[in-house]
């Protein structure tokens, strides 16, 4: 029976596995077949820009203020 410690430790690297691969899990049940997904290269997906590294809109770019017009849609 295996000891907490390796469990724990196992449990960990699958986690770290899973987290690297975007959350995805492979089930596989041909050996084969696994074999030539490990073979695979890996592939780094690019990172696009986060909402916070985005440059700000600026002040000039809002559209001025204008006097409005009721237009009525309904007759009757």
């Amino acid at each position: 029976m295996p000891s907490e410690t390796a469990t724990f430790t196992a449990a960990a690297e699958q986690a770290r596995e899973t987290a690297q691969t975007g959350g995805l899990v492979l089930i596989e049940t041909d050996p084969a077949a696994l074999k030539a997904w490990a073979a695979q290269p890996e592939v780094q997906a690019g990172r696009g820009l986060r909402r916070s590294e985005q440059p700000k809109p600026s002040e000039a770019a809002t559209v001025p203020a204008e006097e409005m017009i009721q237009v009525e849609t309904r007759q009757g």
